[in-house]
Formats: structure tokens, sequence, C-alpha cells
């Protein structure tokens, strides 16, 4: 008898482990036992191109109630009767997540956390209580916003004691299956923002210097103040190389802050990271005294404005500084008048050396 109670027990605990994993599986967040779920957070990631800083702004979001009392046919989730969502039962800590640029070095994505809090006070009755969650929309130009509606699921229990706690959250969302099905599907609570990875919304350009003419320095460093004016507290990223195949230094500029860089013949300042709105500023230290001539031109050779934006990747900007010798007026500049003088001089020899010759006989 006494074997016979402790395999019913064993047995039990087995049957009760078996419906957390079928009730609780998957992504959702679950405490065990009786015990309290802890917190629940969720996530915003921002995708990237690999050569873009995190932009300078705060992504919001809405957690709200979903109202089901005037349902014509009684909604359930995994076998579980669905209760309209409390106003104030569930609500977000914060509400928003920022993203600072910052480090030496853009990445290929960024991500930051928040909390979804609950109130117990809120809750009257255990029951599987029902909400919505979405990101709110922004304007951040070159930013491409998550429009996926998760519903969120808050499994609220009594315990032993008679109170209650929320035993879990489940959170799906709608995904296109093989069949092109939209289904809901449990996953993990994240927002994700392209801004440039996938969508075109991110490019760059590359200023190259170029030195020519017969009298032009291809060793000489030329002197660049250069700056990117677009949101305020915007990062992007720049890489200099001194000349090709020569010294590269990344560093990046500072929304609206002009910077000096300096390369010579065939070195480049690339900058990453604009977007349709940002206005780039190229200044080249003027070198008139020194007898060049410099010119902006883009990759088909027209002349184009310092200051202009940029609409595509791979964008090119040619800086040319040209420098011809200056030849003075009057002066012989070729070997010619003196083998003509050397010529008619040795003839006139010949001449008169001739003439003596045919005198004397």
């Amino acid at each position: 008898m006494k074997f016979q109670r402790i395999a019913g027990r064993l047995a039990a605990g087995v049957m009760t482990g078996a419906v957390l994993l079928t009730t609780f599986g998957g992504t959702a967040l679950a405490a065990t036992g009786a015990t309290p779920l802890g917190k629940m957070e969720y996530t915003k990631v921002v995708t990237t191109d690999g050569h873009t800083y995190a932009p300078k702004t705060s992504f919001s979001f809405t957690l709200t109630p979903v109202d089901h009392s005037k349902d014509t046919t009684q909604a359930t989730f995994e076998g579980n009767v669905v209760l309209s969502g409390v106003e104030g039962g569930l609500t977000l800590k914060a509400g928003t997540i920022t993203f600072t640029p910052s480090g030496s070095t853009p990445d290929a994505s960024y991500s930051g956390k928040d909390e979804i809090t609950w109130n117990m006070e809120k809750f009257n009755t255990p029951g599987v209580y029902h909400y919505r969650m979405q990101e709110t929309a922004g304007s951040y130009e070159g930013i491409v916003y998550d429009a996926t509606v998760y519903d969120i699921y808050a499994f609220v229990l009594r315990n032993e004691t008679g109170s209650l706690y929320v035993k879990s959250i489940i959170c799906t969302k709608p995904v296109k299956n093989d069949r092109d099905e939209i289904k809901d599907t449990k996953a993990d609570l994240i927002f994700t923002n392209d801004y440039g990875k996938d969508g075109d919304t991110t490019h760059d350009i590359n200023i190259i210097k170029k030195v020519t003419g017969n009298m032009g320095e291809t060793n000489k460093d030329f002197v660049f103040r250069v700056k990117v004016k677009g949101t305020e507290g915007e990062w992007y990223k720049v890489v200099v190389t001194e000349k090709e195949g020569g010294k590269v230094t990344e560093t990046h500029l500072v929304n609206n802050v002009e910077a000096e860089f300096t390369v010579r013949d065939t070195g480049s300042i690339h900058i990453y990271g604009l977007t349709a709105g940002d206005t780039y500023t190229v200044n080249e230290q003027d070198y008139t005294v020194d007898g060049y001539t410099t010119t902006y031109v883009d990759a088909a050779g027209k002349e184009v404005p310092n200051t202009n934006q940029v609409t595509e990747d791979g964008s090119l900007l040619y800086v040319d500084n040209h420098r011809d010798a200056a030849i003075p007026g009057g002066v012989v500049t070729t070997v010619a008048p003196y083998v003509l003088m050397l010529a008619f001089a040795a003839a006139m020899i010949f001449f008169f050396g001739r003439k003596k010759k045919m005198s004397e006989e």
C-alpha cells in the first residue's frame, strides 16, 4: 500500500509537469510550481548595414486590454477560456526604449529592453487575460518601423492561501506558413526595425582626392574640412585612407560638427550612414597660392557643388587639384632651332673651304 501511494504521487507529479509544459511551453515565460513569474521583458532591435551607428532616438510602445465582452463566440487560447484584459493589470514599466550612438565602430544591430509589469490588485478572479502590444510608428529618417501586433495572454492563478499571482505570460504574433496561411504563432516579444540592413535607406559617399597636371604634387598633403547636417545627435562612420594602399583610419562625424582630415593623391574620405535628408559639406583648404585650381566633380566628370545630399549607395565625389607649369613667353622651348643653326654653320664651312681649295689650284 505504501508503495502504491508513492507511485501514485510520482505519476501525479509527472502528469502535472506534462500539463505545465503543454500549457506554458514554447516561448512563454512561466514560473515553476506556485512561484509567481518574476518579470517579463520585451526587446527592441535596430538592424543596420554594419556601417551605421545607432540612431539618436526613442521608440515608444503601447499595451492595451482586449475587450471580449461583446464576442459572439467564446474566445479561447490553448484550451483555456480567455477573459478581457483588465485596465491597469498589465502595464509597461517605461513604455520607451532609447538608443544613443556610441563606441569606436558601428555594429550590425543594436538592442534595448524594457519590462511589462503587473498590478495584482486589478485582478479579481483567476483566468487567462488578453492584451495586445505594438510599437508606435515614428518618423526617424531612414528607419522602417515594426508593425507587428502581439497578442499577450497573462495566466493568473490562485495559490494555496487564496492569493492571485501571475503564473505565465505567453505572446503570439501572426506568421505566414508554407501554405501562405496566416497563423498566430508563439513568439518572443521582440520589435525589429530596419535601419538600412534590408531596405535601402542609408547611403554612403566616398570623397576621393585627385592631383593632376604636369606640376601636380602627388605626395603633398591636402587638408579637408567635412561636415554632415542631419538629425540632432546623430553619428556618421568615416573611413579615411591617406592614399591608395596607405594608412587607413576609422573615426566618426557628429551631426553638424565640422572635422578636419588630411589625404594625398588617390586618398579618400568615406562617409557612411547618410539618409535622404542629410546634407554633407566638403571644403578643401585653398591652394590657389600654390598654383592649384580646385574642382568638385561626380563619377561622370560633371562639376558639382561641394554641398549636397546622397540618395544612393556608393556615391562618389572627386576633388581635383590641377597644376601645370607656366612657361614664360619668348624663350626657345625646343632644340630644333639649334640643330638648324649648326647645320647652316657646317654648310658655310664646307662652302668656303671648298672655294679656297679651288682657288689654290
